[in-house]
């Protein structure tokens, strides 16, 4: 992984659009008490795209979803060769019929390793929880209350 690290202070971060991780870098909640939280408010279910060896950890993803045109909260694409999704908690999230070939689960992963995560009390109306590609890995996480 590269050097670069951005700690996100802890607390509700609400996210308005939708956005890229395009740079090998390290994105991480904060390690103090409490969670560091990114949420749509309901609003629009945006998504969140890595497209490098990102690492991704020590976040909550809740009440994300419920829109037609952006579903998914988390899509790691084949470029992202080397990512690392790791403690990230998918709670809370909602998906809804893909709308312009967008899938419609709570995430997508094409290559990586998703590790110690946990989704909870989500909802996905078509293709189910989560897509992984043959050239992802998903390891000890823990899937409860997930209807689909």
């Amino acid at each position: 992984m590269a050097d670069d690290i951005i700690i996100l202070a802890k607390g509700t971060h609400v996210v308005p659009a939708a956005f890229t991780i395009d740079k090998a870098i390290t994105v991480r909640g904060a390690e103090s008490d409490g969670e560091t939280v990114l949420t749509d408010g309901d609003a629009g279910g945006r998504l969140i795209t890595l497209s490098k060896a990102v690492k991704l950890e020590s976040v909550v993803f809740d009440r994300y979803g419920n829109n037609y045109s952006s579903p998914l909260v988390l899509k790691v694409t084949s470029a992202a060769t080397g990512a690392v999704v790791s403690n990230v908690v998918f709670r809370r999230c909602g998906t809804a019929w893909p709308s312009g070939g967008n899938s419609s689960c709570i995430f997508t992963m094409s290559a990586g390793l998703m590790t110690h995560c946990v989704i909870t009390n989500c909802q996905s109306f078509y293709t189910g929880a989560a897509e992984l590609g043959s050239a992802a890995t998903m390891e000890d996480c823990y899937l409860a209350d997930v209807a689909s």
